[in-house]
């Protein structure tokens, strides 16, 4: 019952796919350097531009040409490395009927997403140092006046209303939802592909996230983080996906490492604001359920034979 026609590439698009269907907050990044990862240590010098000068013209007069310099905006480091292994023993791929490694692979890509997730949630937070402003949400409306904040930081920001967007907790989407006008601006329509998206409000895409930051770990303190995707730049790469026998043991295991890292290179094109939340509010930042198996492929007979079983 070896696994067999393993081809490395092929997997590792597959758990790729799988893990960018998961992800939210790394749809909020660019990712223009991707293609140069490599290896774990890989780094890319990221190049912007300084502004260029307007100036006054005077008739007759002769004007001033300026040098246009390339501007360092630091260099992306592929720094994080995270990796899975599992196997699958012979007796458990006999008795079930799902497919275990199919199932398997979903969770690897799954808890892989959850890490980049937190990587990219504190990668933005750090950035946006200063909190726009911190606010005690109770009622609906506060929860649209903290978005009416976060866009007005943005705006005085000189940051361009295009492709705006802010993340927000379910426990802050349950609020939003009660408010007409969020209602309202949802309903007008927005046409999008970012994974997590629930509407749209002030300007806003509203993408909603169980990794927004959080103030010392207290859900009741949480933040709403708002920009655009010339903010952050991340980089991924599902690397070495390995197939083999156990020598030890009648199973198949399969190992696959992902590496990434991300860099926020124009922070002026973020904000946060700093909520307080009433603790009968806030359910939905505490460690959710992992969902691993595809219940399409999975009956409850199945499911419980291969747990007596695999004992």
């Amino acid at each position: 019952m070896a696994i067999t026609n393993f081809i490395p590439e092929v997997w590792s698009a597959s758990i790729l796919e799988a893990l960018r269907a998961k992800l939210v907050f790394p749809s909020l990044c660019n990712r223009d350097y991707e293609g140069d990862i490599r290896e774990a240590g890989d780094t890319v010098h990221i190049t912007g531009y300084d502004d260029v000068t307007v100036k006054k013209y005077t008739r007759g007069t002769n004007i001033t040409v300026d040098a246009v310099t390339d501007a360092n905006k630091g260099t992306l480091t592929i720094d994080q490395s995270d990796y899975f292994a599992f196997k699958v023993n012979d007796l458990d791929k006999v008795q079930a009927k799902a497919d275990l490694t199919g199932n398997f692979t979903n969770s690897a890509a799954y808890n892989m997403a959850l890490n980049v997730e937190k990587y990219i949630s504190g990668l933005m937070d750090k950035a946006a140092t200063a909190p726009a402003k911190t606010i005690s949400v109770t009622t609906p409306s506060d929860a649209y006046l903290a978005v009416v904040e976060a866009r007005k930081q943005l705006d005085k920001q000189n940051v361009p209303t295009e492709g705006r967007w802010i993340v927000v907790s379910p426990d802050f989407y349950a609020l939003l939802l009660q408010d007409s006008r969020f209602i309202e601006g949802t309903e007008a329509g927005h046409n999008t592909l970012l994974n997590g998206v629930v509407g749209s409000v002030s300007g806003f895409t509203v993408v909603e996230s169980n990794n927004v930051p959080t103030v010392s770990g207290k859900p009741s303190e949480q933040s709403i983080i708002a920009g655009t995707n010339a903010a952050t730049t991340f980089a991924q790469q599902v690397n070495k996906v390995e197939a083999m026998r156990m020598q030890d043991d009648f199973a198949d295991m399969v190992r696959g490492l992902d590496l990434y890292g991300g860099l926020v290179v124009r922070p002026e094109c973020l904000t946060k604001i700093t909520l307080t939340l009433a603790a009968d509010q806030v359910q939905s930042l505490q460690a959710a359920p992992q969902p691993v198996v595809d219940e399409e492929n999975t009956d409850s007979d199945t499911t419980e034979d291969t747990g007596k079983k695999s004992k």
